[in-house]
């Protein structure tokens, strides 16, 4: 049963793996090929800019009449020559030059060069000297004789095959006008060289994503399954046998390791108590053996209380069992973002076979909600799992959140559990779910709750609302909702909650556990902080910066060692050789980035534009240096001159 279940998260986990890997995979070569296209465009028309600079120059040094008075003249022949060398070099299939009427509705032919004329007698005649053509002129055409200078191609067919055009406008010799100068690309060499490379980085890519993802099955397999296996096949010879041959190895300080400590301890505490067997009856040893091992798992993944109180939020949870053990519990931690994680449930059944339940339940738990904080994703996938092998029947009702102190939003799940209690407020009603085990396919879905600071949120199990009092009357959800009112913090509700239901139940038995979880918001931190002024073009006025600077770095040296620096340097620049009349200075602080932008009203002049090349320390120009540390301090420098300011923006990453 156990063995089927891990094997069971392993595939799932190697489908989404694979998943995730092609579409990432898919990502990469579409951006590849998109790249490569752009890149293509780019690097044919620079071939178009080269040619027309040919062009040019060969028109400087003889007349527009000497060059096109006749095909067979020296000159035209040396020309065109030219131009055959420049297109077997540019890998293109023709370069063409042509006069377009006033009225452009006709092109008339100087000279062109083509691979293909020596095979294609039709297109050597069609654009030879003075030949005329009166097909219609393509947009770009009329674009680039309106002075653009375009980067993306035109898609044509003149009659002799599929080609990519590029045109660039030349000036004739001789006060001759202009002419167009064309570069088409054959369609089908064009997209080859761009699918070659396409195809090489796919199977680049796709080798990469399979050795990561066979890497990340091994490792889950070392890391969890197998160690989840070890435990539950000495739980299985324990329950088979009623003892432990061995004691489980203990490696790890994580969940799996918790069970372990707590597995190898019951099977010293069950051993110690069969010697007791002879004094007293084996049925009364049993349940008591049976209780107190129980009872110490339970203990060791529930303490009585937990409380946890950070920048941002508070939380305090309060578990007490009915009997020996209990199914309820709770869990709260926190995640490297600085996000909170809540639970609280209840799981069916009393005993060994409950706690051990909510064990693996609060392992998975936490292991899944540590990598995938969503809630209703990870309950839905653990529903799944429960419903496909649970021969016991066994379910689970229970709350999941995860709360941002940043934001105020907490995002949660609901499994069929009781409704959270907003302190003053009453119940949310969020979409109840049903209990995990019960079905597959649950269809649990996300719910999101803003608190304001001093907004407190109480998760409870039935066993609060459901306690009774010697008339069998429930405490209830008024008496709940009543009894919290006016609580000032996370303990302060709990306590106030667990007060009121022992004065309401008075000496009678409880069959049920009660516990607690409240959840208050305190101040947050602002996730972004700004600071602005406005700076006479002096030195003596940067001691302000300083010391605003340091406010907003709070506590990261390093970038406040570099922002200083950079934000230093480009302010002795304005002063020193700008001409400014102010400087105008924001700097504005999240949790990822710190930025500076700086602006000014002198002499345009872009730093970005000085290359960081090695040059000796006597040949730095005025501000060489300054730059150089600016360049060398920032994670991200940009540069532009808007509305008369030169505006230079810097950011450190946090």
């Amino acid at each position: 049963m156990a063995r089927g279940r891990y094997h069971s998260i392993l595939t799932r986990y190697a489908v989404g793996t694979t998943v995730a890997m092609l579409m990432a995979g898919v990502l990469s070569v579409l951006f590849v090929y998109f790249g490569n296209v752009a890149s293509a465009n780019e690097h044919w028309a620079q071939m178009a800019d080269k040619a027309k600079m040919l062009i040019d120059d060969c028109f400087e040094d003889t007349t527009y009449d000497e060059l096109f008075s006749s095909d067979t003249s020296e000159e035209y022949v040396s020309f065109r020559y030219t131009m055959q060398e420049f297109e077997r070099f540019a890998e293109v299939d023709c370069i063409y030059l042509y006069v377009v009427n006033p009225e452009r509705t006709e092109r008339t032919f100087l000279f062109s060069a083509s691979r293909d004329e020596e095979e294609d007698e039709n297109l050597r005649l069609a654009r030879s000297l003075n030949a005329v053509s009166a097909t219609p002129l393509t947009q770009s055409e009329l674009q680039t004789l309106d002075g653009a200078c375009l980067v993306l191609p035109e898609e044509m067919n003149a009659g002799f095959g599929d080609h990519y055009c590029w045109f660039r406008l030349i000036e004739l010799p001789s006060d001759r006008g202009q002419a167009l100068m064309g570069l088409d690309q054959s369609v089908s060499l064009y997209r080859g060289l761009i699918d070659t490379d396409m195809w090489e980085f796919a199977g680049l890519m796709g080798a990469f994503l399979a050795g990561i993802a066979v890497l990340e099955l091994i490792l889950l397999r070392r890391n969890v399954v197998k160690p989840i296996q070890e435990v539950t096949a000495h739980m299985n010879e324990f329950a088979e046998k009623g003892m432990a041959t061995d004691r489980i190895r203990v490696h790890r300080r994580d969940e799996i390791g918790q069970i372990a400590v707590a597995f190898n301890q019951m099977t010293m505490d069950v051993e110690q108590s069969v010697q007791k067997i002879e004094e007293m009856t084996e049925e009364r040893v049993a349940a008591d053996t049976e209780m107190q091992v129980a009872k110490r798992i339970q203990q060791v993944l529930v303490p009585d209380s937990k409380h946890i109180k950070r920048p941002g939020f508070e939380a305090f949870a309060f578990a007490r069992t009915a009997r020996a053990v209990g199914g309820d519990f709770y869990d709260m931690f926190e995640l490297d973002d600085g996000r909170v994680v809540l639970l609280i449930a209840d799981v069916s059944g009393k005993g060994v076979s409950a706690a051990l339940s909510m064990s693996v339940f609060m392992t998975l738990l936490h292991e899944k909600l540590s990598g995938d904080p969503d809630p209703a994703r990870v309950l839905n996938t653990m529903n799944d799992m429960i419903a496909a092998k649970n021969p016991e029947n066994m379910f689970v009702t229970l709350i999941a959140g995860v709360y941002d102190p940043a934001t105020g939003i907490l995002t949660y799940a609901n499994a069929g559990h009781t409704q959270p209690l907003v302190v003053g407020e009453g119940f949310l009603e969020p979409d109840l779910g049903i209990a995990l085990g019960l079905f597959e396919d649950a269809g649990i879905v996300n719910e999101t709750f803003v608190l304001q600071p001093g907004d407190g949120i109480v998760l409870y199990t039935d066993g609060t609302t459901e306690a009774n009092d010697l008339q069998q009357q429930f405490f209830g959800e008024d008496r709940l909702v009543q009894a919290v009112v006016g609580a000032h913090d996370a303990r302060d509700a709990v306590e106030t909650i667990v007060r009121a239901v022992d004065a309401f139940t008075g000496s009678a038995e409880q069959f049920d556990d009660l516990t607690l979880l409240s959840f208050f918001a305190l101040e947050r931190t602002p996730d972004k902080r700004t600071w602005k002024t406005v700076l006479a073009p002096e030195l003596s006025e940067f001691e302000e910066v300083h010391e605003h600077l340091e406010e907003l770095c709070d506590g990261a040296e390093d970038v406040f060692s570099r922002a200083l620096l950079a934000c230093d340097e480009g302010f002795a620049n304005v002063t020193s050789y700008s001409g400014a009349s102010r400087v105008e200075l924001e700097i504005t602080r999240t949790h990822a980035c710190l930025e500076i932008c700086m602006s000014d009203d002198g002499t345009p002049f872009d730093p970005l534009g000085h290359e960081g090349e090695d040059i000796e320390f006597e040949d730095l120009e005025f501000g060489g240096m300054g730059i150089s540390f600016i360049k060398q301090s920032c994670d991200e420098l940009t540069y532009a001159y808007e509305d008369g300011k030169n505006v230079l923006s810097m950011r450190f990453f946090m």
